[in-house]
């Protein structure tokens, strides 16, 4: 009977163990803002911009999902640009003045109910300085979306399995 009790116990230890899952967006590198910048640090692996804005193509979750999510990047002198998840605004992006080094792993967390199973879009935008027509020019490349699904249940039902194939033995 302790040996039940036990396997309850570590049962629905396991089953609150949450680990993020992480979908690849993109992973080449971008120019966004309004400049030519093609001796400006590493502006010359990518010297012309594309525009002020990208959206990334659409991508599906395959689980449900509770909890934060987040939106990871790697970037090159950003200055109060955005990033926006359906359509949510979940802020800026921190500010890096430095053309020569690649910040990695820049997170923004948001509250996953942004988040839909199906045709979900990133947007990153370069800031607007509404006193004059300059955009921010920054690079960034290697976007993620980090989330953590809710608690397994599988799992579950693949212990539970075990547990009653013990009792019949």
């Amino acid at each position: 009977m302790r040996k039940l009790y036990f396997i309850i116990l570590v049962l629905i230890f396991v089953t609150s163990i949450s680990w993020a899952n992480t979908i690849q967006i993109e992973s080449n590198i971008h120019h966004l803002g309004d400049e030519v910048l093609d001796d400006w640090g590493l502006f010359a692996l990518c010297p012309e911009p594309e525009g002020t804005f990208w959206i990334s193509n659409t991508f599906d979750i395959s689980d449900q999902v509770t909890g934060d999510a987040k939106v990871i990047l790697d970037c090159v002198n950003t200055e109060g640009s955005s990033i926006l998840v359906n359509g949510h605004d979940l802020g800026e992006i921190p500010l890096y003045s430095d053309a020569d080094v690649w910040h990695s792993d820049q997170e923004l967390e948001f509250d996953s109910s942004f988040l839909n199973q199906t045709n979900n879009v990133i947007r990153i935008e370069s800031y607007h300085d509404a006193g004059n027509d300059n955009f921010d020019d920054f690079l960034f490349r290697n976007v993620r979306l980090e989330y953590v699904p809710e608690p397994g249940t599988l799992l579950l039902l693949g212990l539970g399995g075990l547990l009653l194939r013990k009792h019949r033995v």
